[in-house]
């Protein structure tokens, strides 16, 4: 209900009848960093962290909140890496800290890190969804585009309900494209102009991956639908005189 207050309050309480559980002054930080409190946050992960020095959990929320703190100084980002290092070097880091850690890395510029690290966190369980997206556009970052692809595909198994599922499946086709692997690229265009039937867009993507897939028959009905609904597109109007001088 967006009442920090009353939620910092009630967090408080708890902390203070449960001294000896770590996760206690973590919500209470996490709490204050949400209310954009951000030096109370600090003080209290790292009074925290003063009574269970090497407790990761403390030092994965510390570094999640150095890292997402407004930042006019880079050794905020120096703080953020280091906390979090020590969060994703236990033995069963758990998938959130490693993603957490990635992106430090990726903060900093070590990509090849960053890619490395969130390999690791796309298969530690349960797993962090958001690590398939940030895992997938370090990897394209890298040209490892079939990598990219199947984070973004999984991604989708974990999120049914995905309300970016247009821009995602044709981010999977455009990779598709780049792999020369036009029949994916129209199978997740296929899907994607399924659920955005009125995005001409989507259909200037799936008409022209059918005519690559050599599709076109398909292509010249996608075409016409498109051209139904914005009859000057003009991308639509050169893949219409494409497809019609390859039947000639």
């Amino acid at each position: 209900m967006n009442r920090r207050g009353d939620e910092l309050e009630q967090l408080q309480v708890l902390a203070a009848l449960d001294r000896d559980h770590a996760e206690r002054q973590v919500a209470v930080g996490l709490a204050h960093a949400r209310a954009g409190r951000w030096d109370l946050a600090v003080l209290t992960l790292g009074g925290a962290l003063e009574r269970k020095p090497d407790e990761p959990l403390i030092y994965r929320a510390l570094g999640q909140v150095w890292l997402e703190r407004p930042r006019d100084d880079r050794a905020f980002l120096s703080k953020a890496r280091e906390a979090l290092e020590r969060a994703a070097s236990v033995q069963g880091a758990s998938s959130e800290a490693l993603a957490l850690y990635a992106r430090a890395l990726l903060d900093t510029g070590d990509v090849d890190a960053a890619e490395h690290t969130l390999q690791q966190a796309t298969t530690r369980y349960p797993v962090d969804p958001g690590a398939f997206l940030l895992y997938a556009s370090t990897a394209e970052r890298q040209n490892h585009l079939d990598a990219a692809r199947t984070a973004l595909i999984l991604y989708g198994s974990l999120e049914a309900d995905d309300p970016e599922f247009p821009a995602r499946a044709a981010k999977i086709a455009a990779l598709s494209l780049r792999l020369n692997d036009p029949a994916t690229a129209v199978e997740w265009l296929e899907r994607a102009a399924s659920t955005s039937p009125a995005d001409v867009k989507l259909s200037v993507l799936l008409a022209d991956a059918q005519t690559r897939a050599g599709m076109l028959d398909a292509a010249r009905m996608t075409i016409d639908r498109g051209l139904e609904r914005d009859p000057k597109n003009a991308a639509l109007l050169t893949l219409k005189a494409r497809t019609t001088a390859r039947v000639r």
